[in-house]
């Protein structure tokens, strides 16, 4: 049986701010998980809450980061039941299958994403080099009559 909850960090971060974690255990053995919301205050978080109040109404965004620490929460007891079922349970597998990003084959559709990317923190040479790269292989790739080039290509 696995226990998941939330936890403050204790100390603060270079930018006065707490960082909060998901702690999942399974069989005495804990792992922490970086939920990415950082709280100015301690008194901000609320362990023993009613519901799904973990963050404080007196916090701008709270309903939001509740909701966001809710569907973590769901993802997170999704995840184990699938485990559960292989017979593979850990606390430290359930948090590695929850970071596993499904990442597309397509070389083409990674490198128009990676543009954009770039255009978007300000480095319109590169953008321009991986947005000739895209023409180049998608020319390429109409003249070799392949449906798209993948990683393994």
């Amino acid at each position: 049986m696995a226990t998941f909850r939330f936890e403050l960090d204790h100390r603060p971060t270079r930018n006065k701010t707490y960082n909060l974690y998901l702690m999942v255990t399974v069989g005495k053995k804990r792992t922490k998980k970086k939920t990415g919301i950082q709280l100015k205050h301690i008194d901000d978080f609320n362990p023993s809450c009613k519901g799904n109040n973990w963050i404080r109404a007196n916090v701008l965004d709270a309903k939001a980061l509740n909701e966001q620490l809710r569907l973590m929460l769901v993802k997170a007891q999704e995840t184990y039941n699938e485990l559960e079922d292989d017979g593979e349970v850990s606390s430290a597998r359930i948090i590695k299958t929850m970071d596993k990003e499904i990442v597309s084959p397509s070389f083409l559709a990674f490198a128009r994403e990676r543009a954009k990317e770039i255009e978007e923190e300000g480095g319109f040479r590169n953008m321009r080099k991986y947005v000739g790269l895209c023409n180049k292989l998608d020319a390429f790739r109409k003249k070799m009559r392949m449906h798209d080039i993948t990683m393994e290509d």
